[in-house]
This record gives C-alpha cells, sequence and structure tokens, in this order.
C-alpha cells in the first residue's frame, strides 16, 4: 500500500439536498410474482429515508437491486448522477454505496478497529501501520460521536456495537450512501438510543441514509422522509413530520387495523401450577421462585440482557445450571440437563432466533412444522398426518398450499407461523415464545398474538410464556406479567400495568441496585 494512504473524507462536500442516491422505474419480477413495479424515488444528502412495508411487501427485494446483490430486469439506479452498471455490487459500492443487513459482517478474531479499516488497511511494503489505523479508528469514532475501544475483539461486541463497527467502516471508505436493514430489532432502549444518535451524526456530515425497519415509531422518530411499499409498489413517500403511525399502518396494509383493546384476563383452570421452579441459580439467573399456571398467558418482560432468553433456555435444559428444583403439576420432577428431557417435561419453545436456531431453512415448511413430531419417521407420508400438519398451519394463518415450499423464501411472519404450529401441533404443557414477533410486521404480529389467544381459550390446560422486549404488546395480551432486570424476577403483575409503569420498575430496580453496590463498595 502507498506510504500517503488516507481515509476518505470524513465529510461530504455535496450541499444538504444534493441527490446522492436516484432509484428511476425499476421493476423485477420472479415467476408469477411482480415482486418489483416500477419504483422511483431519490435520497438526499443529510438525509434519513425509512422504508416501511408488510413483510413481502418488496423492500428486500429493492435492497438487493440498489446493492447489486440483485439484478432488476429495468429501470436505472445513479449513485451521485452516476448511472450504474445493474447488477454488479463491487461496482456500485465502488461507487459509494453500502449495504448493511441484519447479519453483520463483523470478523469475530478481529479488533473494532481492525474491522473498521477492514479493506483499507493503512500500510507499506507488506506492512501494517497500526498507529495509522488506531489514529483513523479514533478520528471516525469522533466524528460520529462512538465510544467503542478499538481494542475489543470482534467477538465481545454487542449486537448495537457491531452495528456501530459496520457504520464506521463504511464512513471510512468514503460511503456516501448507506443503507441498514432492520438494525435496531435486536437491540434495547439505551442501545436503540445511541445507534440512532450515531445515524443523527452520520447524517449531519453530509451523508445518506436509508432506515428500513418495522418498528413505526423508531421510523417517525428518526426519518426524515418515509416511503410505504405494498405489494412491490411505491404507496407513498412524504415527510415523517406529517406521517403518523396509524397513516403508515394503512398504508402498508391497505386498509385500517382494528386497534388492540387490553383483552379480557383468560383465568387460570387450576390454582395448581403446571410448572414451579425454587432457587434456580446460574451464571446469569438469580431466581428464588418461579410458578406458571395453566389458561394464562405469563408475559416475562425486561430490557435487552436481562435474563429471559436465558431462562428459557434454562427451563428446557438447553443451558446447564447451578441449582434448582422443579415441580411439574404437582410432582417434584428432575431438572431437565438436555433439551429432550425439556421436550419430554412439556416444554416447547420458539426461540428468538428463528432462522438460526428455530428452522431449517432448506427444508419444505411441511417438513419444519413435522420435525419433531415424528417418533416413527414413515409417519410424515400418512394422510392422517399430513391432515394434521394443514390443519395446524391453518390454524395460525398459514396457507397449506404453500407447504411444499422452501422455508428460507418466507417473510418472517410467515416463519413464525411455522415455528408456532410445529409446537402447538406437539401439545405442550408449556409453550415458550421468545420475542415472538421479532422483525415482522404489524399485520402478522396481530395473527400471531389471535393464534396465541385462540389457543389458550382452545386448551385452557396449556400454559403461553412470552418472553418481549415490547412492552406495548405486553401490557395488551398478557394476563400476567414477571419483570425480569439482570437475571432476578423483580416484580409480579397483574394486566393492567402500563408500559410506564413496567419501565419504572426496571430502572428504580436498577438504581436501588447501583446504590447497594456503591454503598458495599464504599464499606
Amino acid at each position: 500500500m502507498s506510504e500517503k494512504w488516507t481515509p476518505g473524507p470524513l465529510v461530504n462536500s455535496k450541499a444538504p439536498g444534493h441527490s446522492l442516491l436516484e432509484v428511476r422505474n425499476i421493476s423485477k419480477r420472479f415467476p408469477g410474482v411482480i415482486a418489483l413495479d416500477d419504483i422511483t424515488f431519490t435520497l438526499k444528502a443529510g438525509e434519513i429515508l425509512g422504508i416501511v412495508g408488510e413483510n413481502g411487501a418488496g423492500k428486500s427485494t429493492l435492497m438487493k437491486s440498489i446493492s447489486g446483490a440483485l439484478a432488476p430486469d429495468s429501470g436505472q439506479i445513479l449513485i451521485d448522477g452516476t448511472v450504474m452498471e445493474l447488477g454488479d455490487p463491487r461496482i456500485i459500492s465502488q461507487h459509494g454505496l453500502s449495504m448493511i443487513y441484519q447479519e453483520l459482517t463483523v470478523i469475530p478474531n478481529l479488533s473494532a478497529e481492525e474491522n473498521v479499516c477492514l479493506g483499507a488497511w493503512p500500510g507499506s511494503k507488506g506492512f501494517l501501520k497500526k498507529n495509522k489505523m488506531r489514529e483513523t479508528y479514533l478520528k471516525v469514532s469522533e466524528v460520529l460521536g462512538s465510544n467503542i475501544p478499538g481494542k475489543t475483539l470482534g467477538s465481545n461486541l454487542s449486537v448495537a456495537e457491531k452495528q456501530i463497527v459496520e457504520i464506521l467502516r463504511a464512513l471510512v471508505s468514503n460511503k456516501q450512501v448507506i443503507i441498514l436493514d432492520e438494525p435496531t430489532t435486536a437491540l434495547g432502549l439505551e442501545e436503540r438510543t445511541a445507534l440512532k444518535k450515531i445515524m443523527k451524526n452520520l447524517v449531519s456530515t453530509g451523508k445518506g441514509l436509508v432506515f428500513i425497519s418495522h418498528d413505526l415509531d423508531d421510523v417517525l422518530d428518526i426519518c426524515d422522509r418515509v416511503m410505504v411499499l405494498r405489494e412491490g409498489r411505491v404507496v407513498t413517500i412524504d415527510d415523517s413530520a406529517s406521517q403518523t403511525k396509524d397513516s403508515l399502518v394503512k398504508s402498508m396494509l391497505g386498509r385500517e387495523i382494528k386497534k388492540a383493546k387490553n383483552m379480557e384476563r383468560n383465568l387460570r383452570s387450576s390454582e395448581t401450577p403446571t410448572i414451579k421452579i425454587q432457587n434456580l441459580h446460574s451464571s446469569k439467573l438469580r431466581i428464588d421462585e418461579l410458578a406458571i399456571y395453566p389458561g394464562e398467558i405469563t408475559a416475562i418482560a425486561g430490557l435487552v440482557g436481562s435474563g429471559r432468553s436465558e431462562l428459557f433456555r434454562a427451563l428446557l435444559g438447553a443451558d446447564a445450571i447451578e441449582s434448582g428444583s422443579m415441580n411439574v403439576q404437582g410432582v417434584q420432577t428432575s431438572w431437565p440437563k438436555t433439551v429432550t428431557d425439556g421436550i419430554k417435561i412439556g416444554f416447547a419453545l420458539a426461540p428468538e432466533e428463528r432462522k438460526t436456531e428455530g428452522l431449517v431453512l432448506s427444508l419444505s415448511a411441511e417438513n419444519n412444522v413435522a420435525l419433531p413430531n415424528l417418533s416413527d419417521l414413515s409417519m410424515r407420508k400418512s394422510n392422517s398426518f399430513k391432515e394434521q400438519v394443514k390443519k395446524i398451519v391453518s390454524q395460525v394463518g398459514f396457507d397449506p398450499a404453500k407447504l411444499g415450499v422452501t422455508t428460507g423464501s418466507f417473510s418472517g411472519g410467515n416463519q413464525q407461523k411455522l415455528v408456532l404450529a410445529r409446537w402447538l401441533l406437539r401439545k405442550p404443557k408449556v409453550l415458550l415464545l421468545d420475542e415472538p414477533t421479532k422483525g415482522i410486521d404489524i399485520g402478522a404480529k396481530e395473527e400471531v398474538f389471535s393464534t396465541i389467544q385462540k389457543t389458550i381459550k382452545e386448551d385452557p390446560s396449556m400454559c403461553v410464556v412470552i418472553a418481549s422486549s415490547d412492552f406495548d404488546e405486553v401490557s395488551i395480551y398478557a394476563d400476567r406479567i414477571l419483570i425480569m432486570h439482570n437475571g432476578e424476577i423483580i416484580s409480579d403483575n397483574q394486566k393492567g400495568i402500563t408500559v410506564d409503569e413496567i419501565l419504572s420498575k426496571i430502572f428504580l430496580h436498577s438504581q436501588s441496585q447501583k446504590t447497594k453496590g456503591d454503598v458495599e463498595h464504599a464499606s
């Protein structure tokens, strides 16, 4: 490399309002489907453009077409006035566009500063200039207000920090247009706030940012304009100040959605808990007692990192514990040491990461639903079993005609329906749902919760436990709300608790723990 290596300009010379990205009349067809139909829009310097739409509206196809991962059938893409060769990601990247996907590309065994400078490491004659790299890292971090230590390994970064590292990398390589695909999906409240600040700082340098998200609150909070896609077409594109959450939903769905109301509380079918655990201790959990009752929807509410997922994995037998006792329907039971043990007891888990932990994307929808339900593989071909599968997927709102289609081709909403169908077919005692609406659109969320409500009404012997960081959903749909913080259950509440009350309990507990720690440290 040259001795004169320097990062690209951190501040764009283009004036606010200058067109950085122009998409003109882009169309894309697949067999039997018009995925994109004459899409046209412009991204300006200094602007955050939000793109929203239901699963299957065309967002992913559009972003792949813009980044060059997919060649559209017709239309033009211009970056800073230059017409791009469609379907060539290398050329499009060289002209200043970066696509940051949900599946992040931070390399685990490289440091944050090495990841940021990846592909542009400063040096000469084959030798890396670490001081120059560190200088560059500190400079871009200062511009965006990031405080991630440069020596931190990629494997030790949080999801939010990895998002920020990807943005810093785009800045170092002088990208003018950055597309973020669902960047806030896996983040807690504090992490979301930090990432939004980084995004605002980024566009203040003259860059342009495209923000794709199902979270309409985030979209309205951070974006200057919002574009709505439906069935591959642009329905509306307007200033966010003139939009509301309700107007966006109506544009996305083509209809008004009936506002969810606090539903009547489901009554316990028995005062004998289905599951009762005591003295559960692990590296991340400290729970003295927890009882889950039949006929109820119980929510475990907490911020990211509160221990919700760890509790579910411990109950299922996926993670080892240090100590704990379990009582199942009044009978003392050995704690499950494996997932197989947990399933035999009656647990079923729909994990947060459905694509990597909940489904085999290369298999058909039918085979995914069948996987844990076949003690005898020959049953798969039986007509009676096939009818059972068709019936259960219909109940969760999945089209039985698509059971033969590869699971990886479905939207997040339909994939979540398949995970639900799989475990409902098995009729578990306790159905554990970890972030069941993560990454799915508002219409699919309504269907998922409708299925959960219907399930508990039809089989009041079942318990449904939802782990969620979406406190609006929790306050509407749960009969009982347990609040977790730092691996502990800090509050047990009945239906009616508000979002503000949930947050207040978390922050007050956090503050009391901090005060207690300060006192102990001082003594």
